[in-house]
This record gives structure tokens, sequence and C-alpha cells, in this order.
């Protein structure tokens, strides 16, 4: 063998064992990336299973809240409407009641039909009190109490039939003050003294009711909203000096409602 062609070996045996070195390392290379990718894929599958469920979970419970929102809404507007067929179907039995009495030749019947007015829809009883008062048909008397109720019912609205009661917090001498000014200003407005109290109570009254926060009238939720709105405007007219904030409160006092002064 020539000495060239003993040189060109050796040359062609470096480069097959560099071949064979990178070949070895490009294959150890392969295999650390598919164990990396391997680790990954075990780490990221319970990471995507989770944001997967979460996701799930998620869209799941903002179906729920919709589907309670919607059910809410439902209950409301269902009990809005058995609350407004009630109020229709008194309505029409006072209105029977009332022409049964109205159609009375005895004076005395007819204006205890015209006390069934104030308990109606306020601008039927109104409307209604306006016509008694035309009705030749009817006597002076009549006539007269009939206006007398048309002008409450613009005056009072259904507070005419209200018992009003004052608490001024823990009895404090400036509060129990303002408390029978607040009433003296009421009478002065047209309500019957025996209509307007002052409570004078306990601590422990004002802790369990709770304790007030200003001038509050204190009113049943979804059934006096009417007359708590009465109240404050009446208030604002006759004690201007104070803000009244009207408070909706859980429990049912018929025919009363409360001012708490604090």
């Amino acid at each position: 063998m020539t000495q060239d062609n003993e040189e060109r070996y050796q040359k062609l045996e470096e480069i097959l064992t560099r071949l064979e070195k990178l070949e070895l390392h490009s294959q150890q290379k392969k295999s650390k990336l598919s164990e990396m990718l391997e680790v990954l894929e075990k780490l990221l599958l319970p990471l995507t299973l989770g944001i997967l469920a979460f996701v799930t979970n998620k869209a799941s419970v903002d179906i729920s809240k919709d589907q309670f929102r919607l059910a809410d809404k439902q209950s409301r507007e269902q009990l809005e409407r058995q609350k407004e067929e009630n109020r229709t179907n008194v309505q029409q039995k006072y209105i029977e009641l009332f022409y049964e009495d109205i159609k009375s030749d005895n004076p005395k019947t007819q204006i205890k039909a015209l006390s069934l007015l104030t308990l109606m829809d306020l601008e039927v009883g109104k409307k209604i009190a306006d016509w008694v008062n035309t009705l030749k048909s009817t006597t002076p008397e009549v006539r007269k109490e009939a206006a007398i109720v048309s002008t409450d019912i613009n005056k009072f609205g259904r507070l005419n039939t209200y018992k009003i009661n004052i608490y001024p917090e823990n009895n404090k001498q400036n509060l129990l003050e303002a408390a029978n000014q607040i009433k003296t200003k009421l009478i002065e407005y047209g309500f019957r003294t025996e209509q307007i109290d002052v409570k004078q109570e306990t601590e422990s009254f004002f802790e369990r009711l709770g304790k007030p926060k200003g001038y509050e009238i204190r009113y049943d939720l979804g059934n006096e909203e009417e007359e708590a709105k009465k109240l404050e405007s009446i208030l604002k007219e006759v004690y201007p000096s104070q803000n009244f904030i009207k408070l909706p409160i859980g429990s049912n006092s018929r025919n009363s409602m409360s001012i708490f002064i604090g």
C-alpha cells in the first residue's frame, strides 16, 4: 500500500469514527429529548385535566347561577301577580259591599259605606266618593261625608286608618322633645290625637329591634310601601328640619307604622 493510500485510509477512518460519535451523540440527545417530552407529558396531563375540570366546573356553576337567577325572577314575578290578583279580588269585594249599602235608603248605612272607600285603591275610592257627592238622590249629610272622604283620601291616603307610634331612642331628652314636636305637627296636619303616640322604651327594646341611625319610618315590606311613602311626604311637609328615611322591616304590624328617632 502506497503512502498516499495509507493517508487516505487513515483520514477515512477518522471521518467514520467522527460520524459514529455524532450518531451516538445524536441518539443520546434524542433519547434525552424523548425522556424530557415523556416527563413533560406526565406533568402536563394532570394539569390539563385539572384546567379542563375547572373550566367545566366553572361553566356548570355559571349555568347554575343563571338558572337560580331565572327561577328567582320567575318566583318574584309570580308572587307579584298573586299579590295583584289578591288586591283586585279584595277591591272587588269592597266595591260590592259599598254598592249594597249605598243603595240603602238609610243615610247612616250610606255613610258607613263611604268608610269602605279608604280601604280601596286610592284613585278608585276618590272617584267613587266624588261621584256620591254629586248624587241628588242622597241627603246633604251623606254628600258632605262623601266630600270629607274624598279630601281625606287626598290628604292621608290609607294613613287615616293607621296608628303611628314614635320611638325616641333610650328616652334621650332631645329626642323625646323631637318626638313630641312631630306628634304635635301631625295632629295639626289633621291626624286624630289618638292616632299618634310617643312610646318610651328601654335600651333592650332598641337593641332587639335595631337602634335607629337617624329619623326612620319603619314599615312592613311588601304591604305598606304606599303608606310609608305618604307618611314620608307628610313629614317632609310638617317637619322639614329632618330627613326621614324609609326602612322596610319583616314584621307585619297591621294598620300601624313606626317612626324611630336616634
